[in-house]
């Protein structure tokens, strides 16, 4: 919720794909704290092995603009995640 008091609800909402409404209601709710961010808690995200189609693709694009997409093949999708990682931790 940091985030949306920070962006506003409505460009959080459409960037995580969340109910505007459902997110409105629960900022709205939260007790409001300077320090909303700090120590915040942080969630990990387990992933699962998936079967990509034949044409899967997988496009990045972060704040600055820049952008990567993944044309995947079949059974090509082991090295998704090394590719990911080096995307999002490569220095502007």
């Amino acid at each position: 919720m940091p985030l949306a008091r920070t962006h506003g609800v409505s460009r959080v909402s459409r960037a995580l794909r969340l109910n505007y409404y459902g997110l409105k209601r629960r900022v709205a709710s939260s007790p409001c704290r300077k320090d909303a961010g700090v120590g915040a808690p942080f969630v990990e995200l387990k992933a699962t092995p998936w079967e990509f189609s034949p044409a899967c693709v997988v496009e990045l694009e972060d704040g600055l603009g820049s952008k990567m997409t993944l044309r995947l093949s079949q059974g090509g999708g082991a090295e998704v995640l090394a590719w990911v990682q080096a995307f999002w931790s490569r220095r502007p």
